[in-house]
């Protein structure tokens, strides 16, 4: 039997195998990891729609494109097209989600009523020790 990766469980055998501590700890880190790859992915598709980019591939969208190339729900990609498109202007949550110090949910709470004046008190509010659950 093979040795269970105790900070990479691909199986809820290997998973169940794990302290409760160390549950906890790989699924904030796992949570901060995918806040990241979403950050990334969010920068890129507002690069792509910048350059109407999707429109190689026959696509009247940014969001039909992700709908079709990523198999989204219409109402995920015009989720993560606005989110794309308003993040370019607010570089402070920008680099919070990328970083993974922010949730896509708490930037999508405050995107609306972000403005490139109010993004860096925005971020810093966001991040605070208080308001992440971590004292």
């Amino acid at each position: 039997m093979a040795a269970v990766d105790v900070r990479r469980p691909t199986h809820t055998a290997d998973v169940s195998k794990l302290s409760t501590e160390k549950v906890m700890e790989l699924a904030a880190e796992s949570a901060r990891t995918m806040a990241a790859q979403a950050g990334l992915v969010l920068q890129l598709l507002g690069e792509l729609d910048r350059r109407q980019g999707w429109r190689i591939e026959g696509a009247t969208s940014l969001e039909a494109w992700m709908v079709q190339r990523f198999g989204f729900s219409i109402t995920t990609a015009r989720a993560y097209a606005h989110l794309a498109t308003r993040l370019f202007d607010l570089p402070h949550l920008a680099a919070g989600l990328s970083a993974g110090d922010l949730s896509v949910d708490k930037v999508r709470a405050v995107i609306d009523a972000a403005t490139p004046e109010t993004d860096r008190d925005l971020c810093e509010h966001a991040t605070t020790p208080e308001l992440r659950g971590r004292s």
